[in-house]
């Protein structure tokens, strides 16, 4: 009778132990909405018959917006993927080309689909579980939208390569439901944008961004 109670407690300790673990033991499916603030770094840009052939310029942005929609499954050993569609926007603050030509107004937007993986680690502190992920990305459409005077040029690019890396802590908010806060960055490398229309281009182009994001997560 006296070994139940060392029993019972090493039983009770173990579950306690366990328990976080083994909140998502099994794998699941799920849904997952974000909404984020978007910083997009400074870029160069070459031109080719956009102003005066060869002129250089440079492009500055203000805070955006990206938001998205992923659907993953988790495999219950910590590990996730999961297929991540995302739409950023920001708006242009200066861009100015070596002729002196600026533009102030217009926008620099991509469409891009990425499949991404996940680690989640198991916490501490009950219901908050931190994780780390990376993911690889096809640009359906990049667009940068020059604005002068009332007249627009657009210039634009797809099917270009992008890549990402993120972390975040996620919290259970009730059955099948979990919160989490990710900070991302993410690159698009060397771009051409083509004009929609005429013949101009700008070449070599970087678009990379941080995002803070928020998302909501349905288990099911």
């Amino acid at each position: 009778m006296s070994n139940l109670i060392p029993v019972g407690t090493a039983s009770v300790s173990l579950a306690l132990l366990l328990g976080p673990a083994l909140v998502h033991a099994t794998g699941n499916f799920y849904l997952k909405p974000h909404v984020g603030a978007s910083f997009l770094q400074d870029t160069d840009i070459n031109q080719a018959g956009v102003v005066s052939a060869g002129a250089d310029g440079d492009g500055e942005f203000d805070t955006g917006w990206a938001a998205g929609m992923a659907f993953g499954y988790r495999y219950g050993n910590g590990w996730s993927a999961e297929l991540d569609w995302e739409y950023r926007t920001n708006d242009n603050d200066s861009i100015d080309f070596s002729d002196g030509t600026s533009f102030s107004d217009g926008d620099f937007s991509s469409n891009t689909l990425y499949l991404n993986g996940y680690y989640t680690f198991n916490s501490d502190t009950p219901g908050f579980r931190p994780y780390l992920g990376a993911g690889v990305g096809w640009v359906e459409e990049i667009d940068l939208d020059l604005e002068s005077g009332g007249l627009e040029t657009s210039y634009s690019s797809d099917g270009d390569i992008a890549w990402q890396v993120m972390a975040g802590v996620e919290r259970d908010i009730a059955d099948n439901w979990r919160l989490q806060g990710e900070i991302r960055y993410s690159s698009i490398r060397g771009v051409d944008l083509d004009a929609e229309s005429g013949s101009g281009k700008l070449k070599d182009v970087d678009y990379d961004a941080t995002v803070l994001s928020f998302a909501v997560v349905y288990d099911f």
